[in-house]
């Protein structure tokens, strides 16, 4: 699979839980200059699901995650590991 180069010089990422997609998600609006609370109104959520997504620490929906990511422009690629279980 080919990377997007309109990434290419933008960093990777591996993620195996909510914790580490929290902690991007994290840095991210860090990085973008949001705080919790504003951020929160950009994505029209709770700053306290914001706080709880950011820790891992909420089961939330996938489409909840998707419109975060979407917000602050991360790009998600999906790869599929190969373990040689074919």
């Amino acid at each position: 699979m080919a990377k997007n180069a309109r990434f290419a010089d933008q960093p990777v990422f591996g993620v195996s839980d909510a914790a580490e997609i929290g902690e991007v998600i994290r840095q991210r609006r860090r990085e973008l200059g949001y705080s919790q609370e504003r951020f929160s109104s950009v994505v029209g959520m709770s700053p306290r699901l914001i706080c709880a997504i950011e820790h891992g620490k909420e089961s939330t929906s996938i489409q909840k995650i998707m419109d975060i990511i979407i917000a602050l422009e991360i790009e998600c690629i999906f790869a599929v590991r190969d373990h040689g279980l074919s």
